[in-house]
Parts: C-alpha cells; structure tokens; sequence
C-alpha cells in the first residue's frame, strides 16, 4: 500500500505544473506565452520517423543509473520511455520478448547483475508481474523526441 501511495504523489506532483498553467492561462484573458504554446502539443512522428528513431537503439548503446530513475512511459509491446534523473531527461528502450503486458501495467521493477547501471548490455532488465524482459537497447533522446514518440502513440491508439 506504502508504494502506491508513493507512486500516487509522484504523479499528483506532475500534474501540478500543468493545471497550474491553464489557471494561469484563464487568469491572463486566455494568452499562452508562444513559446509555451509552441512545445504545448508537438506534431506526432510519421511511420517512417518512428521506424529511424527505434533503429538508434541498435547503434546506441547508453546506460542508465538505476537508483536516478524517476518514472516510465510505455509507448507499445517493445518500446519504452524512462525518466531519469527527472522527465527533463528521457531515454528510449526495447525490451523483449514483446509484451501487452507493458502497456497496462502500473508497477515495474528493474535489475541489474552487472551493478548499479541498467544497460543493454550486462543481464539488466525489466519484472512485471510474472514476465521477465530483457533490455535489447537503450538511446538517450530529448525531451522533444520523447514528447514527439508519445504524440506517434497517442495518433496511433485515435485511428
């Protein structure tokens, strides 16, 4: 119960900012900043943009502290967002053998036998309930690409 009410503040935390600013927007007479209004919804990826971004993950091979991980993001059966050390800082991974499970899961946890990092590399991977997933690769992307892979899954789940 303790880790679900942790895992409720976190995301009670991020939300804040974002009903902070459509008050914020009704307060002002409804004029967004447009620099704020800019990085408000990117344009999603197209099919082949999101074919090049996940074959990085086979040139890249970045490692992650895992006691800096801060939250995660599925995005389909392979593909997965992790923040760390804040979501100012993603990174994109595969995981295999496919799973639906990713997609509906609230909980994950992640190991590491080599020590302390998550990496392609090295016997890391990724517990869900009763699945093991190991990490096929991991690339350091920015915030934009996150928020353009995350706009791709929202198109895809609307059609």
């Amino acid at each position: 119960m303790k880790k679900l009410m942790l895992m409720f503040a976190a995301l009670t935390l991020f939300a804040t900012p974002f009903t902070s600013l459509g008050a914020w927007a009704a307060d002002s007479g409804g004029k967004v900043p447009v620099e704020e209004a800019a990085t408000a919804e990117p344009a999603p990826l197209t099919d082949e943009q999101y074919k090049e971004m996940t074959k990085r993950l086979s040139r890249e091979n970045d490692c992650i502290f895992i006691r800096t991980i801060d939250s995660w993001t599925a995005l389909d059966r392979t593909h997965l967002l992790l923040y760390a050390p804040t979501r100012n800082h993603p990174y994109l991974l595969e995981v295999a053998p496919t799973t639906y499970n990713l997609m509906f899961e609230e909980q994950l946890a992640i190991y590491s036998k080599t020590g302390e990092n998550l990496c392609p590399y090295g016997r890391s991977g990724l517990l869900l309930k009763d699945e093991h997933l190991f990490i096929r690769g991991i690339a350091k992307i920015t915030k934009e690409e996150a928020q353009q892979l995350k706009a791709y899954k929202r198109a895809k789940k609307n059609k």
